[in-house]
């Protein structure tokens, strides 16, 4: 959890303290740079670049692990207040001095995106899922349009096509994400579906992560759904993204869902992909757990089942701003049905 700001003021001070007092001590050398960072937590950008220029002027020939990320630290500080130029130059400076350090590529990759005059993309997919036990197949199309209206903030836009048990439904959704300083993304959208049978009327969702390490990103979503017959589900979700290796990200995530009437579901997933940030990315995906479903929107009386699910793909992409997507998804759900899906899309950014 992020401590209050009084306490990382606390820690500041302390910090200061032993720095002065202490100088010889093995945390006072990097002293500067630990308050820059509580700084940077409670968004206080000009005091933690204060700290990083006496953290670098002190110690920039020392050899100490902690200067290349204080260089990106800066850049990061820098971006936030709209300082792009001189936030590349810190960004590079980083990876003169450590070429692998991902704070420092991601910073860069963020300042190209942003530079990006007008940055809209247009993502078209459509998946199809054959459906065992005498059911009818299952169709999906997407649309989804977004655009950066400002740096770290993306609107988007879409429109969905379902085609479930013979029934048709479309459903609109609006979102916005924005990436905040201090290493938090925030995001929130609705979605709506007037008449829908098959599919939530109404939704809303939101999302919060935030960087709690250079490999680590933690993560919690929320949706509340609204049905046909007054039947509302909420799902929450946990989760983790790690890198073990430079090219390897691991997803790890907790499910619940509680459907009205009291019917509950949980359920954990694992997902895998090698060279994230690659032209060709890879993954493969498990998930096991107990699906409490709403009685409107499956063709049975049971309203638990267990659910075995294991998915894969490759995703591939193209420096001018062009991608591709395959995948394969299976689902069984228990005495239910099995399920066998193929998906593909492709987006074009302008």
């Amino acid at each position: 959890p992020q401590p209050p700001p009084a306490q990382l003021d606390r820690a500041v001070k302390a910090l200061e303290d032993l720095q002065r007092r202490h100088p010889a001590h093995g945390k006072a050398k990097i002293a500067s740079f630990l308050a820059a960072r509580c700084y940077a937590s409670l968004g206080r950008g000009d005091d933690a670049l204060r700290s990083l220029a006496a953290f670098l002027a002190a110690q920039a020939d020392a050899g100490l692990a902690e200067i290349p990320a204080a260089r990106a630290m800066q850049g990061d500080v820098l971006a936030w207040s709209g300082r792009s130029a001189a936030a590349g130059d810190a960004y590079e400076t980083a990876l003169r001095l450590a070429p692998d350090l991902r704070a420092a590529q991601e910073g860069l990759r963020r300042l190209e995106a942003m530079a990006q005059p007008g940055p809209l993309r247009v993502d078209l997919g459509v998946r199809f899922d054959s459906l065992g036990a005498g059911r009818s197949d299952w169709w999906r199309e997407d649309l989804l349009v977004s655009y950066g209206i400002a740096p770290g903030t993306t609107l988007f836009g879409g429109v969905t096509q379902y085609r479930r048990y013979d029934d048709d439904d479309t459903q609109g959704t609006f979102a916005v994400a924005w990436a905040a300083p201090g290493g938090w993304w925030l995001g929130a959208g609705a979605t709506v579906a007037p008449g829908a049978d098959v599919v939530a009327r109404y939704a809303f969702d939101a999302e919060l992560a935030r960087r709690i390490d250079e490999r680590a990103v933690v993560q919690l979503r929320y949706r509340r759904s609204w049905y046909v017959g007054g039947v509302e589900t909420d799902a929450l979700a946990p989760g983790i993204e790690i890198w073990p290796l430079e090219d390897l990200k691991l997803a790890a995530r907790y499910h619940f869902t509680r459907v009205s009437g009291g019917r509950i579901g949980h359920a954990s997933s694992l997902r895998a992909e090698l060279f994230p940030d690659g032209r060709l990315s890879p993954y493969a995906g498990i998930a096991y757990g107990t699906e409490a479903f709403a009685p409107s929107t499956v063709q049975s009386a049971r309203t638990h089942a267990r659910s075995v699910s294991a998915a894969a793909g490759l995703t591939w992409r193209h420096h001018s701003g062009f991608g591709l997507r395959l995948g394969y998804a299976f689902q069984d759900l228990d005495e239910t049905y099995q399920r066998h899906g193929v998906e593909t899309g492709v987006w074009v950014d302008f």
